[in-house]
């Protein structure tokens, strides 16, 4: 069940999510998301609570290959994310898909540049930043407000 109302994340999260998300704006873009630890536990939980783990999956797969360049972890990140059909398939348009479909679909040793999944990861980064995290922001926006709304401000303490 997704994740919308700040009943359901007291319901379902751990206690350090929601005063997180009471206490903490999330970051504007995916970027700063995932360069903090905090924030991206959070945007993980709402991604498997929103079935849209894929495509955390295939980013963070991704930059791993970046940053030791196995073509055995690329073929894999094929196999599991690009390839049609795959199991854990992220929506790639049809000149990405078949761009690695060059490289993977006919070689038992796969040869490819080091960037090989650069236009594939810009797509879903993108994708994902203007669609799911976004749509994250603003459930967060909502949940901090429900959860501002519990609190008895004239007993807090300082007051």
């Amino acid at each position: 069940m997704p994740l919308e109302k700040a009943e359901q994340w007291k319901a379902e999260a751990p206690e350090w999510m929601v005063e997180r998300i009471r206490d903490v704006n999330p970051p504007g873009e995916l970027s700063g998301c995932l360069a903090d630890e905090g924030w991206a536990g959070v945007y993980q939980f709402f991604a498997a609570n929103n079935y849209v783990t894929e495509n955390l999956d295939f980013l963070a797969k991704v930059q791993a290959f970046q940053s030791n360049g196995s073509m055995d972890l690329a073929k894999q990140i094929y196999e599991q994310h690009g390839k049609a059909g795959s199991p854990q398939e992220v929506n790639l348009s049809s000149t990405n898909r078949s761009a690695l479909a060059e490289i993977f679909d006919d070689e038992d040793e796969p040869i490819g540049p080091p960037n090989l999944y650069d236009a594939a990861y810009a797509e879903i980064y993108s994708m994902t930043n203007n669609d799911s995290y976004k749509r994250f922001v603003g459930i967060c926006g909502t949940v901090q407000t429900e959860l501002a709304a519990e609190i008895d401000w004239d007993n807090v303490e300082g007051r």
